[in-house]
């Protein structure tokens, strides 16, 4: 290489390091602030959370069992008269 690539390289790879230097710790230091400044507000707002009791979990759960059965019985009555009416369909009008 001649030695005028070898100094536009130079000088390229001083004005990276330069600019790095001058922006990338006011990056991490911006970062570092801004997590700490999450992780305290995310403690506080958990001290705001009630969960709920096992007792109402437990009632919930059944209640969605309950209502998933319910559900499975009525979309396979659904799909059964689907068929037929899918299939009496055909028998008339034909494929």
């Amino acid at each position: 290489m001649s030695n005028e690539i070898i100094g536009v390289l130079v000088a390229l790879a001083v004005l990276v390091g330069v600019a790095l230097y001058f922006k990338l710790p006011a990056r991490v230091a911006r970062w570092w602030s801004d997590g700490r400044v999450f992780l305290k507000e995310t403690r506080s707002e958990l001290a705001k959370v009630t969960f709920p009791s096992r007792d109402d979990v437990v009632a919930t759960t059944v209640v969605v069992i309950i209502a998933s059965f319910i559900f499975s019985i009525f979309l396979t009555f659904s799909d059964i008269v689907i068929q037929g009416i899918y299939g009496f369909a055909l028998d008339v009008f034909g494929t």
